[in-house]
């Protein structure tokens, strides 16, 4: 996956987590095409009592035991269908969230060489759209999201966007 992350760096970021009593850790990957970024519907407006939809980024929990690139490529191939091999990734950062204690690894994929990437309709992903900071349409994040944007730049730690 990336070159950064060897399985020695993996377990120490993991143990460095645990050290200081996170326990959850989490993968973003940020999904780019051109200056667009997959988002993913998070939560139902029929379920969440008529509420808009937030968006999130494709995300997964580490499951105990596995690596952080391991869970990369789980995320990559089970739920986006994407041969990680096709898209390298780069490995952006780790960020702790501090409601609920989560620290999230960001990675980013450059999928504009694929075309097709997430056009079909067998992913079972939700609800998703190509967006734009430059945009300009109101947008809800679902929590942890805004700042891992704001990791990257897309949004500033402020912004508001809803």
């Amino acid at each position: 996956m990336t070159d950064v992350l060897t399985v020695d760096v993996q377990r120490e970021l993991a143990a460095e987590a645990h050290r200081v009593g996170v326990v959850d850790l989490q993968v973003l990957v940020l999904l780019s095409n051109l200056r667009q970024v997959l988002l993913i519907e998070h939560g139902h407006p029929t379920l969440s009592g008529g509420s808009p939809p937030q968006w999130t980024i494709p995300n997964t929990f580490v499951l105990p035991g596995e690596l952080i690139c391991h869970a990369l490529e789980r995320l990559c191939c089970q739920q986006l269908r994407l041969d990680p091999a096709a898209c390298p990734s780069s490995f952006l950062g780790a960020t702790t969230l501090q409601e609920p204690e989560v620290e999230q690894y960001l990675f980013a994929l450059n999928v504009s060489a694929l075309p097709h990437v997430l056009t079909g309709s067998d992913l079972d992903i939700g609800a998703r759209r190509w967006w734009n900071i430059e945009d300009g349409q109101p947008m809800s994040f679902a929590p942890g999201i805004r700042q891992a944007l704001a990791s990257v730049h897309l949004l500033s730690p402020t912004e508001s966007l809803v």
